[in-house]
């Protein structure tokens, strides 16, 4: 049998991640610090827009459905970076009611979506591009601009569980939101997620070298290696 069917053939079986680690980042540098106003599944009703008009022109209700990261003040009149929080297909870009400027990015590994909201629309990626973890992905859109929908100048990010396309940023019920949505702070420090720009690396491309190199504690690593060895095809990563 042809020697590279065969490595392709036994590769199918072992996942990527015994191959090559995921990288996860946050979507913006200081990710801690700029949540200060909307947190995951705080519930918002009329009475908490009294008096803040000027913070919140647009008074959503319900369940808020992510995390809002503020720009500072110095950075208002700033371009300020937002990162892909992994390597995945980016499902939409584009505008949307209610945020401005939207980017739902598939991420690689896990049926899981990222929503990447209130962006300034030019130079937003192709719809359908792969983009890799820790690339800038857009620019936060001006305070109070159609880039945002009227809103201030913020990052609204969620992360959603399924494939297909969803946009709500609040949800009606506590069980409407579990159902749908993860806790984006705490699923990204689950993954290790790096700041964006003190940490970011590119995620180095696997290369071919000889089997003798290859040290690795992971079993389906060894057993892997040694079937190719068989074969006469090498492996490294």
């Amino acid at each position: 049998m042809n020697k590279f069917l065969v490595f392709i053939f036994l590769i199918s079986f072992f996942p990527q991640s015994t191959l090559a680690a995921q990288s996860w980042y946050y979507p913006v540098s200081d990710f801690s610090g700029r949540q200060s106003l909307k947190s995951f599944g705080q519930y918002f009703e009329r009475k908490d827009y009294v008096g803040k008009e000027d913070i919140f022109p647009n008074q959503f209700l319900g369940y808020h459905a992510g995390i809002d990261l503020e720009a500072s003040p110095s950075e208002l009149n700033q371009p300020v970076p937002v990162y892909a929080v992994s390597s995945g297909q980016i499902i939409y870009s584009g505008f949307m009611s209610g945020y401005g400027g939207l980017i739902l990015q598939k991420l690689e590994g896990d049926n899981l979506v990222a929503l990447y909201g209130h962006l300034q629309q030019s130079g937003l990626p192709k719809l359908g591009s792969q983009v890799a973890a820790g690339s800038r992905l857009a620019f936060l859109g001006s305070a109070f601009s159609a880039d945002t929908a009227g809103e201030r100048k913020h990052l609204h990010f969620g992360i959603y569980r399924g494939v297909g396309s969803y946009y709500k940023g609040y949800e009606t019920s506590v069980s409407a939101l579990n159902l749908r949505w993860l806790n984006p702070s705490d699923y990204l420090l689950s993954q290790k997620a790096l700041d964006p720009v003190r940490d970011y690396s590119p995620t180095p491309v696997p290369t071919l070298a000889p089997a003798t190199s290859v040290k690795n504690s992971n079993p389906l690593i060894r057993l892997l290696v040694r079937i190719l060895d068989f074969f006469g095809l090498k492996l490294s990563y």
